[in-house]
């Protein structure tokens, strides 16, 4: 009897032991399977078969949800195409399984930014510096985007007091902000212009300029005194030049120009245009001027333009159309521009292509430069920087212009020599 008890205990013991043995080669090979399909999410993803790779993760999660791994990476596939909010869901199941690390972290902050998150972002980062999160220069970078985004140009200064968080700055990115920024918060800069027009048959035309800028929180006002010196006859202009930034970092241009004689400049000259951000690099605006000249014989001018604009790289490519309304003709000019920026944005060389006159040029505005015949130009300008405070630029141009003799038409040369200086303080 005791025999018999005996062995129906060891048999159940046997069977315990058996039924333990499959539980956990069961959870082994499911686990496996997690891993062997989360796998193809990541080569899925690196192919950048971003819908596939998706499916297979959020497959892997059916068989474990408990993986706060799995929930990052998908969060990360999502926001790779543009599917932020997609992405933060899943970043939510990740705090919610505690699983707060590096690798969360950097995810979190990498979506916040393309979100457009800017106090959320900083958030973050405050927390990730808390818990230890061993990248600080992400930490950095991603706090001076969010200022340079809300224009709290100052904050992105104190970023870079010690000389460590200076190292940071071989990333062209963040050299590109601290320098816009630091131009930013400069609020007074005196400048001088001056330009030389000569003509193939002879005739030399100049044009002088001094101005003085000053900024009052986002708004930047400059007076110019502007000089004019064409067909024996002299003018001046006064004139007022005002830049509005919005918090969208759109704004607004205002431009009034007097001339005390009228005889070459514009008696009147009137700007306003607007410039919005269509997408992250790029720019357009959309504007009017009107000029009048009292004569003999009176004009009205009435000019139409706007412009595009796209930043790439550290380049920068613009187009600008003028559509001239005066009584009884109308015209139309073409401007483009392109130049390249070195990490401080003041400092820059570039070409500038157009055909027809470009009548939105303050020494081209005059009763003499709406050419009714084709020209065209091309100008090569540069800007340097030294020290901290001087701004050189200089340009020089060639342009090629049809005019009327009589019953003729003929064809000349004009040769452009641009001077200007800036100092800031």
């Amino acid at each position: 009897m005791c025999c018999k008890v005996y062995g129906m205990i060891l048999n159940k013991i046997r069977t315990t032991i058996v039924l333990i043995l499959i539980a956990l080669s069961g959870t082994g090979l499911a686990q496996g399977n997690v891993d062997s399909v989360f796998t193809k999410a990541i080569d899925f993803s690196r192919a950048n078969k971003f819908k596939i790779a998706i499916a297979e993760a959020q497959k892997a999660l059916k068989m474990d949800s408990l993986r706060g791994d799995i929930h990052v990476f998908t969060a990360n596939v999502y926001s790779w195409q543009e599917q932020n909010d997609s992405a933060m869901i899943y970043l939510g199941n990740a705090r919610k399984l505690n699983y707060l690390n590096d690798e969360f972290y950097e995810a979190a902050l990498n979506v916040l930014l393309r979100a457009n998150k800017n106090d959320s972002l900083l958030t973050v980062c405050d927390e990730a510096q808390k818990k230890g999160y061993k990248n600080q220069a992400d930490l950095l970078k991603k706090r001076v985007i969010v200022y340079d985004n809300k224009m709290e140009y100052s904050r992105i200064l104190a970023q870079f007091k010690d000389s460590t968080s200076k190292t940071m700055l071989v990333d062209s990115q963040l050299a590109e902000i601290y320098h816009r920024a630091k131009n930013e918060l400069t609020q007074q800069m005196v400048g001088a212009d001056y330009n030389l027009d000569i003509y193939s048959t002879g005739r030399v035309h100049q044009f002088a300029s001094i101005s003085y800028t000053n900024k009052f929180d986002r708004l930047s006002t400059t007076l110019s005194l502007n000089y004019a010196n064409r067909f024996n006859q002299n003018d001046l202009q006064v004139d007022y030049t005002g830049y509005l930034k919005l918090l969208s970092k759109n704004y607004w241009y205002l431009n009034y120009g007097y001339a005390f004689r009228g005889n070459l400049f514009a008696k009147h000259r009137v700007g306003l245009e607007y410039f919005y951000k269509t997408k992250k690099a790029t720019e357009a605006s959309l504007g009017m001027r009107y000029l009048f000249y009292p004569g003999p014989p009176r004009q009205d001018v009435w000019i139409a333009t706007g412009s595009v604009g796209v930043y790439f790289k550290n380049n920068w490519l613009s187009f600008r159309p003028y559509y001239v309304m005066q009584k009884n003709r109308n015209s139309l000019s073409f401007n483009a521009k392109f130049r390249t920026y070195k990490e401080n944005p003041l400092e820059y060389s570039g070409f500038e292509f157009g055909f027809g006159n470009s009548p939105d040029d303050i020494y081209t505005s005059t009763q003499g430069s709406f050419n009714e015949l084709m020209s065209y130009r091309l100008r090569y300008e540069k800007s340097k920087v030294y020290g901290t405070k001087s701004q050189f630029v200089w340009g020089l141009g060639l342009v090629q212009e049809q005019y009327t003799q009589g019953t003729n038409i003929l064809s000349r040369f004009r040769f452009l020599i641009d001077l200007g200086y800036r100092y800031r303080f």
